[in-house]
């Protein structure tokens, strides 16, 4: 049953991470946020042949930039509720009105990597970049695409960018350090994971991701602190408390591992992976009956249930 533990550590087997959270446009003026220049309006040449109302151009562009961010705005909206084919329509409309809005081209990124089109989501992320090439947040989510892709290291120069450009940003210490562990670097994926906890000490996904690159090392007690620290930030993953009972596993702390498991199940009724390994662990301590039991909850699974 440690086929299971040894998959977590080869490429593609990490858990779903979220990208950054999207600036969202602020409301009364043009869109503005931190690190994120408003995209430049086409200048207006007056008194020409075509100009017959005088500001009407200059009125036209207002309105066309605050009908863009009132349609970001939907399609904002839209994308939590994860009607996404209506927010993508949206984030169209948006750039008709204005091609070069910036929030537009990340909404609809964003929205395409959630239905799993990472390759549409990336050449929308690139068009964002090229916009504002100042905003670390869009480095960091095209470089969770390049990670979705398997192009590792593209994926670590964007996230090289971000931090060029913020230093403390933590989703991108946690971005470059999945790449690194993705390519089977665990070593170099710790100082990131390390470097991400410095900024942020409760964060769940750096201690979460220090746990799988401790456990590639087979420091499985480092991996077990690492991943009871990930517990206390976030009590309710089941993924977490999954990879906690393989490390116990591994050290030969079965029943220990079986509490772990129980807390899977409980946070996530229909989670394959940990019935699977619940069921090892009950004919490891000779109750074949319960893992029985076990096996009928589980279904064919992969680590990325």
């Amino acid at each position: 049953f440690m086929q299971a533990f040894d998959l977590a550590c080869r490429p593609n087997s990490k858990i779903f991470i979220s990208l950054p959270q999207t600036p969202n446009p602020t409301p009364g003026n043009a869109p503005a946020a931190q690190g994120v220049s408003s995209p430049a309006l086409p200048a207006v040449q007056s008194g020409g042949k075509n100009d017959n109302s005088g500001r009407q151009p200059a009125i036209r562009s207002q309105a066309n930039t605050t009908g863009a961010r009132e349609k970001c705005l939907e399609g904002d909206e839209l994308r939590k509720q994860q009607r996404y084919s209506q927010a993508l329509q949206a984030y169209e409309e948006a750039l008709r009105m204005e091609p070069r809005n910036f929030y537009a081209w990340n909404g609809k990124g964003t929205t395409l990597y959630n239905q799993g089109n990472y390759k549409k989501a990336l050449e929308a992320y690139q068009r964002a970049t090229e916009i504002d090439p100042s905003n670390a947040i869009v480095w960091v989510s095209a470089g969770l695409v390049l990670n979705r892709l398997q192009r590792y290291q593209q994926a670590l120069v964007h996230f090289e960018r971000a931090l060029s450009i913020d230093p403390h940003y933590v989703p991108a210490w946690n971005g470059k350090a999945d790449a690194q562990l993705d390519m089977n670097m665990p070593g170099e994926a710790i100082a990131s994971y390390e470097q991400a906890l410095i900024y942020d000490p409760k964060s769940f996904q750096s201690w979460n991701g220090l746990g799988n690159a401790r456990s590639c090392l087979h420091d499985f007690q480092g991996a077990v602190e690492a991943y009871t620290y990930a517990l206390r930030e976030n009590p309710r993953s089941a993924v977490a408390w999954c990879n906690k009972a393989e490390a116990l596993i591994r050290l030969g702390h079965n029943r220990a591992a079986l509490d772990a498991l129980n807390e899977a199940t409980e946070m996530d009724r229909s989670y394959a992976r940990a019935w699977t390994l619940k069921a090892d662990v009950y004919e490891v301590l000779g109750n074949p009956q319960e893992a029985q039991k076990a096996r009928r909850r589980a279904r064919p699974w992969g680590l990325l249930n």
